[in-house]
């Protein structure tokens, strides 16, 4: 083509062709519209494609699109791509409808599109959106955004933690946690955690985040329980090490703690407080602990069988001596 086709070319369609290129698109200056869906491409450079008003690329292998240099841009699908984080569309001041679902894009800024009628941010990893510059008309498409925590002792989760743009004072209708300030305390790791979240101008989207946790658990048998877990985890860059008991089972009776001269002498305080304690040296008193408790079981288990009565020989120094079973008898009486 000579420079005066490639100046008439408005529409470019090119979707399910396989094509994994387009390099030299930055020469029909005149482009209106391309689209280019359902291809192999993995990079696109559409910098000098400055009037164009529709551009189709979903379904790619795309992980970074800018869109800076197309003001006039008023449709955006980029659908389904996979790899792209983050798109930026504050200079696409025209946009009218946007698809970015199933990319794993984790903020969206959409204050800058006052002719934003349309949004389709289904399957990313949102946590919020502020939608208060947007039309209250404007249909929203914002299924199962679904973003990854990890959760330490206590299923607890910093909120402040969250991609920029989260606000804990517009969340409600919490599912499987409660919220203390900005703390999230989950009830069970093997749900999502759901709320809602105000986005503003009447716009109100579920969340949802998929729960996962730090602490490992190892089991080692205990004489007077099912088990004893032995916690350990990482908080503040230290490993600690906490203490629980199997399901069903708390930690009591034999069990004694003291910590310096505060005067605690109970469970809780291994269980609780102490698996709480950040100075490195309290995971050394642990396993001095663990090592102490099964010591001492050996040694109770010797004076038990030590003490113990072999029934065997009982019963037959009965039968040798009669007299002795009527003077048991006559003891127990």
């Amino acid at each position: 083509m000579d420079d005066e086709e490639i100046a008439n070319v408005k529409y470019i369609n090119a979707p399910a062709k396989t094509i994994s290129s387009l390099k030299g698109i930055e020469y029909f200056t005149e482009l209106l519209e391309l689209n280019c869906d359902n291809d192999q491409l993995t990079s696109l450079d559409v910098s000098k494609n400055t009037k164009l008003v529709k551009l189709i690329c979903s379904k790619n292998g795309l992980t970074s699109l800018n869109t800076s240099h197309n003001p006039l841009l008023k449709k955006l699908d980029i659908y389904n791509n996979n790899k792209i984080t983050s798109i930026d569309v504050s200079q696409n001041t025209e946009l009218e409808t946007l698809y970015i679902g199933r990319n794993p894009i984790e903020t969206l800024n959409v204050k800058n599109n006052l002719k934003l009628m349309e949004l389709q941010s289904e399957l990313n990893d949102l946590t919020s959106i502020d939608l208060s510059n947007n039309s209250p008309s404007m249909k929203l498409y914002m299924a199962n955004n679904i973003y990854p925590i990890t959760v330490g002792k206590g299923r607890r989760f910093d909120l402040s933690k969250l991609p920029a743009g989260f606000d804990v004072s517009k969340t409600s209708n919490w599912q499987n946690a409660t919220v203390n300030s900005s703390v999230l305390i989950v009830k069970s790791v093997d749900d999502f955690v759901t709320y809602d979240y105000d986005c503003g101008n009447g716009h109100k989207v579920e969340f949802r985040f998929r729960v996962y946790s730090s602490i490992k658990q190892v089991s080692v048998p205990w004489a007077k329980y099912k088990y004893l877990y032995m916690n350990f985890y990482t908080y503040n860059g230290k490993e600690q090490v906490g203490v629980d008991a199997g399901e069903g089972y708390t930690l009591s009776g034999d069990i004694k703690a003291t910590q310096g001269d505060t005067g605690h002498a109970q469970a809780d305080m291994v269980t609780d407080l102490y698996s709480h304690i950040l100075d490195e040296d309290r995971k050394v008193n642990a396993q001095k602990f663990d090592e102490s408790f099964y010591q001492n079981n050996d040694e109770d288990n010797a004076k038990r069988k030590k003490d113990s009565i072999d029934v065997d020989k009982l019963v037959a120094s009965l039968k040798d001596n009669p007299d002795l079973l009527d003077k048991l008898l006559d003891a127990l009486k």
